[in-house]
């Protein structure tokens, strides 16, 4: 099973834009996509 994580400590970098269109194109090539969002206190 292959991992891939979008990081970044700064907010307004693009990381949720970057995984959901990374996670549909996983998607529609076939792969299974479980994209998740978890709500990490500060």
């Amino acid at each position: 099973m292959q991992v891939v994580s979008i990081i970044s400590t700064k907010g307004g970098v693009g990381k949720t834009t970057t995984a959901a269109n990374l996670g549909g194109l996983a998607a529609d090539a076939g792969l299974r996509v479980l994209r998740m969002r978890p709500a990490i206190p500060s």
